[in-house]
């Protein structure tokens, strides 16, 4: 218990380290020890020791105990590895968790809601676009329906609008009667060219093919 408060309290990330590896050193099966998980996941950020973070985080996502932040961390280092495989999982268990969890003890109601909307609202984005890049169509639509209203992020918008107008000309294209995705698909790539990013120029293009092969002025 002296080592599990000694870590709650430290202010030094080594300190905290050291800590918590010297209770799981000498009581592996210590109760305190899944307690303090997200605080030495932290710690390991901070000091720099990001393969240990990503280890502890691997280990709590394999053990259904990765809270938001901790996602959000996993989120990032598996898309810099370019990992799709867990990224749609990591996002897929953020937005499952975001919707159940309710406010943490002490937290502002306002100030929860506001982080709820805004996580929820990455891990849709994310698994919408690890949808379409999948060539997932139909999931990445809805599920990138359902993020955009959430999205406070222009940058992010403008991807999440992108991927909106290629699903639905995807699946407007291989449809008997695809006019409405069509239509669809157009009206996203006009929103995404409003917005300036790196998808604008490609939006104005799609605009462009859309309306000469469907003949819509």
């Amino acid at each position: 218990y002296a080592l599990y408060a000694h870590a709650l309290k430290a202010t030094d990330p080594a300190a905290k380290i050291q800590a918590v590896e010297a209770l799981a050193a000498g009581n592996p099966e210590s109760e305190y020890l899944p307690q303090l998980n997200e605080t030495l996941f932290v710690a390991y950020r901070q000091a720099n020791q990001n393969d240990k973070a990503v280890a502890l985080g691997e280990k709590m996502l394999a053990g259904g105990k990765a809270g938001e932040d901790v996602l959000l961390v996993m989120l990032d280092s598996y898309a810099r590895a370019k990992d799709a495989a867990k990224v749609e999982q990591t996002a897929a268990a953020m937005v499952a968790l975001m919707k159940t969890k309710a406010a943490p003890a002490g937290v502002d109601a306002a100030a929860w809601e506001k982080k709820k909307t805004t996580v929820t609202g990455i891990g849709l984005h994310v698994l919408g676009v690890t949808y379409s890049n999948a060539s997932k169509f139909g999931q990445a639509d809805k599920t990138l329906r359902e993020a955009l209203p959430l999205l406070d992020n222009d940058q992010m918008k403008a991807e999440a609008l992108f991927h909106l107008g290629l699903a639905n000309y995807k699946m407007g294209a291989g449809a008997k009667d695809g006019s409405k995705l069509i239509l669809e698909a157009l009206k996203f790539n006009q929103q995404c060219a409003a917005i300036k990013s790196p998808f604008q120029t490609q939006a104005n293009t799609n605009i462009r093919a859309i309306r000469t092969q469907y003949r819509i002025k």
